[in-house]
């Protein structure tokens, strides 16, 4: 069986949010684009993970913030706690995650950023997040 479109992702979602308490804000759609690639049992993954979140923040709704920290936990690797940097290595960083989302934006037909972070997390600096043409993704389709 293969992954989930973004529908299927939203419908999964919802199966996996029903048991869970979730902030007005939250919009499973978006949280759907977000999870390309990801599996029903990943998607499980992602509401469990964001119900933890939100429990040692002592909050008794999910928001989108703990839901998007989930996915970053999962696709990026926790945040390193306590790591610090001097700030010349900080402005490193910034610039070398700026370079890659100013190559993106400059290059035609290229994914657009989804997000840009100098919070040090698994084995990177940095990360900068791009959101792929589904359809082209899916397709195999891409052209550069």
């Amino acid at each position: 069986m293969g992954l989930p479109d973004r529908a299927g992702r939203e419908k999964i979602l919802k199966v996996h949010a029903a048991d869970k308490k979730l902030g007005p804000s939250v919009d499973l759609a978006e949280v759907a684009k977000r999870c390309l690639g990801m599996s029903g049992a990943d998607l499980s993954n992602v509401m469990n993970e964001s119900a933890i979140l939100a429990a040692r923040k002592k909050i008794t709704e999910i928001s989108m913030d703990e839901i998007f920290d989930a996915i970053d936990r999962m696709q990026i690797g926790m945040e390193k706690k306590g790591a610090t940097f001097s700030a010349e290595r900080q402005s490193l960083v910034s610039y070398h995650e700026a370079g890659h989302a100013l190559l993106g934006a400059v290059m035609e037909e290229y994914d657009l950023v989804n997000k840009i972070s100098i919070v040090p997390r698994g084995g990177a600096g940095g990360v900068t997040i791009f959101t792929p043409n589904e359809e082209a993704m899916e397709s195999g389709m891409y052209t550069k």
